[in-house]
Order: C-alpha cells, then sequence, then structure tokens
C-alpha cells in the first residue's frame, strides 16, 4: 500500500467510465476518496456498495415525497450514491481485492435501485404539471424505461457468458466485462483536464448511470415528465440495438459451431483411411 494521499491518487486512475456523470464527477471524486480511506481496513468494497445501494433507494424514495426539501436532500443522496458506486470498484481494485460476491452485489444493488428510481419519476410526473400530468401511463413509463435497463444488464450477462464459454480469445468477442478496467496511469494534471473536457461529449447519451442526476435535478426544475419518458425512450432504444446486436453476435457464435461441427467429420475421415491402410 502506498504511504501518502498523493501516491495512493497516483495508483487508482484505473477505469474510464463511458457514461458522462460518473466519468465527469462520479470517478474524480472517488479516487480522492479512496486515496484518503484507501489503507483503512474495515472500510471494505462490498461495505461501500451497501452504502451507495441504500443512498440510490433512499434518494428515489425521497423523491416521492413531493416536497422540495426531501427533492434537494435526494439530490444530494443520490450524488453520494454516484461517488460510491464509483469507489467500490476502484478500492477493490487498489487493495487487489476484486471479488465475484462484490460485482454480483454492485450489479444488482444498481438495477433494483434504478427500477425504483424511473418508478419516482413517473411517480412525481403523474401529479405535477406537464406531458401525463394525472395519467397512469407516465407513471407505468419511468417503470417500464427503467425495467428496460434491467434487461439490456441481462442480455449483456448472458451474452458474455456464452462468448466466454465459446472464445477464450477478447479480440474475438463482442462482450468483455471489464474492459474499461486497465492498469493504474501516472497523468499530470493538465492532461486530466484535458481529458475532462474533451469527455463531455459524453453528455448527449443520457445512459443509465447519468439519471441519478437528471432525474432529481429535472424535478427540482418543475418537469418529471420529461425525466420519466427519458428513461423511457432513452432505455428502451438502448434495448432494442443491444438485442439486435447480441442477437447479430449469438448467431455468429451459432456459425462457428456449425462450421467446427462440419469440419470434425472430413478431418476425421483421412485419419481412418489412413488406419485401414496400415
Amino acid at each position: 500500500m502506498a504511504g501518502s494521499y498523493t501516491e495512493r491518487l497516483s495508483k487508482l486512475h484505473t477505469k474510464t467510465s463511458e457514461n458522462w456523470w460518473p466519468f465527469s464527477f462520479g470517478y474524480p471524486l472517488a479516487r480522492r476518496f479512496v486515496a484518503i480511506v484507501g489503507d483503512i481496513r474495515w472500510i471494505t468494497p462490498n461495505g461501500l456498495t451497501g452504502v451507495s445501494t441504500l443512498c440510490l433507494m433512499l434518494g428515489a424514495v425521497l423523491l416521492m415525497l413531493r416536497d422540495a426539501r426531501a427533492d434537494w436532500a435526494a439530490l444530494a443522496i443520490l450524488q453520494v450514491h454516484v461517488v460510491l458506486d464509483c469507489a467500490d470498484g476502484t478500492l477493490a481494485r487498489y487493495r487487489g481485492e476484486s471479488t465475484a460476491l462484490g460485482a454480483f452485489l454492485d450489479k444488482a444493488g444498481d438495477q433494483a435501485g434504478f427500477l425504483l428510481l424511473g418508478a419516482s419519476a413517473g411517480y412525481r410526473a403523474f401529479y405535477e404539471d406537464g406531458i401525463g400530468s394525472g395519467q397512469p401511463w407516465i407513471v407505468v413509463a419511468g417503470a417500464v424505461g427503467a425495467g428496460c435497463y434491467v434487461a439490456v444488464c441481462y442480455i449483456y450477462w448472458v451474452a458474455a457468458y456464452f462468448e466466454l464459454e465459446a472464445r477464450s480469445d477478447k479480440t474475438e468477442r463482442s462482450v468483455v466485462p471489464g474492459k474499461e478496467e486497465h492498469a493504474s496511469e501516472q497523468q499530470g494534471l493538465f492532461h486530466r483536464l484535458s481529458q475532462l473536457v474533451l469527455g463531455q461529449w459524453r453528455i448527449v447519451h443520457f445512459n443509465a448511470p447519468d439519471f441519478p442526476m437528471w432525474v432529481p435535478v429535472l424535478i427540482i426544475v418543475g418537469y418529471p415528465d420529461i425525466g420519466a419518458l427519458a428513461i423511457l425512450v432513452t432505455q428502451g432504444a438502448t434495448l432494442a440495438r443491444k438485442i439486435i446486436e447480441r442477437g447479430m453476435a449469438m448467431a455468429a457464435l451459432d456459425r462457428a459451431k456449425t462450421q467446427r461441427a462440419e469440419a470434425e467429420p472430413e478431418q476425421a475421415e483421412p485419419a481412418q483411411a489412413h488406419g485401414e491402410q496400415a
């Protein structure tokens, strides 16, 4: 373990997120948090995962109270979730303590909490002025949009399993869990700031990890309906795209398996003929 804060911080640039808010806010703060607590043994990666999940769910529940103070509290608590969601894996990689259980708890907590967050956005849109005001479908829209994210995660891991089973070479696989992780990078201040500025194009993606910021902000400014519909449209579109992409990848696996099966008898026949001649 590194001795000083600066030494620890230099070892924590081990993942690059493709999601705008974790990239811009979550990981920069998470690295600094882990640099402070990284050698405190009672603070564990799984413990951070548990607190992160609780913050996500508590924030979603607070948004349902329809109270201005609760909305601001939810905004703050959901940002704590974002930081801790980035910090748990950062701490695990720093200590060399990455585990299957930790990864499972992280993914399960994120998906369960996002379902609740989507329902919260729809619930608020039902009671506020705007599209879907007083209409039950807006509540369903938020929940279904969040469910689309859960489905995206599900087909990701199904595809990852079958590709891992069939292909040991990562370069041949379309789904590679942990591909955003890398060896620790030594980065100067100017390089970090330039990368942060250049990475702001990610804002247009509206990926699921960005919504713990988008949803409370949209509720506070009076547009919860946009939050609910944004979840439905972005996650629904992502699900449709991933079904096509993963389906094509699985079809390619089936074709490769069929080709191998057809090639095996052709390879066996010459060997058999050689044996008979002998």
